[in-house]
C-alpha cells in the first residue's frame, strides 16, 4: 500500500505541476496573441516571417505540453481509479470495524452491569443467609 500511495504522491505532483506550468504558458500566449492582435489589426504592425514562426512554435510547444498531459491523465486513470477502489474499500474494512468495535463495546457495558446486578443479589443473599441460623 505504501508503494501505491507513493505512485499516487508522484502522480499527483506531476501533475500539479505541469498544469501549473501549462495554464501559465497558455496565460502568457493568450496575453501574448492580444498584444500581437492589437498590433497588426489597430497598429498596422508587421510582423516579419521570423518573429510569427517563433510564436508559432511556442503555440506548437504549448499543445504538445497539453497533449503530453492528456496522455498522462489517460494512461494513469486507470491505475488510480484501481489504487482509490483498494484504498476506499480499506476505509471502509476499517470503518466497519471500528462501529462494530463501538457496539461491542457497548454490548459489554450492558453485560457487565447485569453481571453486577446480579453479583449484588448474590451477596445480598448471602448476607442474608448469615444473619440465619444454619438448619
Amino acid at each position: 500500500h505504501n508503494s501505491h500511495r507513493a505512485f499516487m504522491q508522484r502522480s499527483y505532483l506531476k501533475l500539479s505541476e505541469e498544469s501549473d506550468l501549462l495554464l501559465t504558458k497558455v496565460d502568457d500566449l493568450q496575453d501574448m496573441m492580444e498584444a500581437l492582435r492589437k498590433d497588426v489589426a489597430q497598429r498596422g504592425v508587421r510582423w516579419g516571417p521570423s518573429h510569427l514562426r517563433a510564436t508559432a512554435k511556442e503555440i506548437q510547444a504549448a499543445e504538445e505540453s497539453l497533449q503530453a498531459l492528456v496522455s498522462y491523465i489517460h494512461e494513469g486513470k486507470p491505475s488510480w481509479k484501481k489504487i482509490w477502489e483498494s484504498e476506499l474499500d480499506k476505509v471502509c474494512e476499517e470503518q466497519q470495524f471500528f462501529n462494530l468495535q463501538d457496539d461491542l463495546t457497548r454490548d459489554l457495558g450492558e453485560d457487565i452491569n447485569k453481571i453486577k446486578e446480579t453479583f449484588d443479589l448474590i451477596e445480598k443473599c448471602c448476607s442474608e443467609q448469615s444473619k440465619q441460623p444454619p438448619k
